[in-house]
């Protein structure tokens, strides 16, 4: 630091300045970075020490240069600025404007993840689904409609009426602490619920032993409606028809506190819902699954206002919103299964990761059948927001996925043996059928290309 004093014909002043010794940014010298057109190069920050010296080959050549931080477990969000060297002045020309902060690459804990509850849950599901059901048992079954003559009267044989009980068993289990058994063919709870409220393709029932302060009529009737209206239509129109088993040509909700069980006390995660193929086995038999409801049913969150389970509080509108997508999802894994088990040529269930991916793609769908979108065409981010409750429904979530993917997508992939625990693997596995369907669809109809990917068998084409 310094002060600068001046005189010129009797008139005096006085300056401060500060003089900043320069520094070597380059500390091992500039990496030249001279690329054929497509080529790709990683430069570690020890190997360029800051510093990286773009070649021009000729006119009109493009880069783009991507920072990224490697560090598993960082300290915070470390954030880069990136500066031209072409002087304190930036053309307007620049498309990198000096100086630019880009977030670093990071690596999330699974702690952090929200989705991950219900990836875990839908995980062990899959894996107890393909462990203990038989295909082969289901398809007889349904190719001789031998099917067990122990139905329910009220939902198989007439659609019942609003206030009619029913029992079911879900494929969920505890123990006498509430830690979970996991939900199986022999691991499941019988409970009685009472017909909410009867659409042209749902009945919702919800358990007797809900908490308190639940969804109420208006609100049963915008749920029956949308699926109406829109989720069913749609998955339809995309992956198929499911199997009617019960004879009412419509799906069974089940708003049961037993899915709020399963998300852990304080978890910031939810399990929002679920099917289980099990529903679509005979009940009785040899290699039957005892607790079928010989529905086509989904298990979903029930509203706990109080937090009275698991110290989790489920306001109406969080469970109403926060399962939209839910269902959307859930219905595509019941048309999967009923395909699986309506074509005698598929000798397994469909492979988790795109099973997966086409339920995340349901979703996707759904959003743009509610906007009004085309299947094929791109859209902006502020169109798929202009309403934040259908944003968070249906597009969200998938993005979400993809951005844990692209945050670190070495250790992942769409179709690894991890795509049915890992949201970096889901995000990977939705692109991928996204992407597919957008290029390769023949004839551009991504309806037959997604029904024919759900149908199987698994032939690789």
């Amino acid at each position: 630091n310094a002060t600068i004093q001046g005189a010129v014909d009797g008139v005096t002043g006085t300056a401060t300045i500060s003089v900043i010794a320069p520094v070597q940014s380059c500390s091992s010298g500039p990496v030249t970075v001279d690329l054929a057109v497509g080529q790709v190069k990683v430069l570690s920050s020890t190997e360029t020490g800051g510093c990286i010296k773009i070649a021009s080959t000729g006119s009109g050549s493009q880069y783009i240069v991507i920072t990224a931080n490697t560090n598993s477990n960082p300290d915070g969000f470390p954030t880069f600025a990136l500066k031209s060297d072409e002087g304190e002045t930036i053309p307007s020309s620049s498309l990198l404007v000096s100086p630019m902060k880009i977030a670093a690459q990071v690596s999330i804990a699974p702690a952090d993840q929200p989705g991950l509850a219900q990836v875990k849950f839908e995980s062990s599901l899959r894996a107890t689904e393909t462990r203990d059901l038989d295909l082969n048992v289901a398809q007889r079954a349904y190719a001789s409609r031998s099917v067990d003559t122990q139905l329910r009267k009220s939902v198989s044989v007439a659609i019942p009426n609003v206030g009619d009980k029913t029992t079911f068993k879900v494929p969920a289990k505890f123990d006498a602490s509430g830690k979970s058994l996991g939900g199986s063919c022999s691991n499941f709870t019988s409970v009685t619920a009472t017909a909410r409220y009867i659409s042209t393709r749902a009945i919702i029932y919800t358990d007797d032993a809900s908490p308190a302060a639940g969804f109420t009529d208006p609100d049963l009737q915008e749920i029956g409606t949308e699926f109406d209206n829109l989720i069913y239509p749609t998955d339809v129109d995309y992956f198929g028809t499911p199997l009617d088993l019960d004879n009412n040509s419509r799906v069974i909700m089940l708003y049961t506190p037993l899915v709020n069980r399963l998300t852990d006390a304080n978890s910031s995660g939810f399990v929002g819902g679920f099917f289980f193929v099990g529903d679509l086995f005979p009940s009785t038999g040899t290699n039957s699954c005892a607790q079928s409801n010989m529905a086509e049913i989904f298990y979903l969150l029930a509203p706990d206002p109080s937090g009275t389970i698991n110290n989790n509080v489920r306001t109406r509108d969080q469970v109403r919103q926060g399962t939209r997508g839910t269902i959307a999802h859930e219905f595509q894994h019941m048309i999967n299964g009923s395909g699986r088990i309506r074509n005698p040529l598929t000798v397994n269930f469909e492979s988790t990761w795109l099973d997966e991916g086409l339920a995340h793609f349901a979703e996707d769908l759904n959003g743009r059948a509610l906007k009004g979108f085309n299947d094929t065409d791109n859209y902006t981010f502020a169109q798929v927001s202009m309403n934040n409750n259908d944003y968070n429904a249906f597009f969200f979530q998938n993005f979400a996925r993809m951005k844990v993917y692209l945050q670190n997508p070495g250790p992942s992939a769409p179709t690894s043996q991890f795509a049915d625990t890992s949201l970096a693997d889901r995000g990977a596995a939705w692109s991928l059928i996204h992407y597919a369907a957008d290029q390769y669809a023949p004839g551009g109809d991504i309806k037959a290309f997604d029904k024919a990917l759900v149908a199987g068998p698994d032939n690789g084409t």
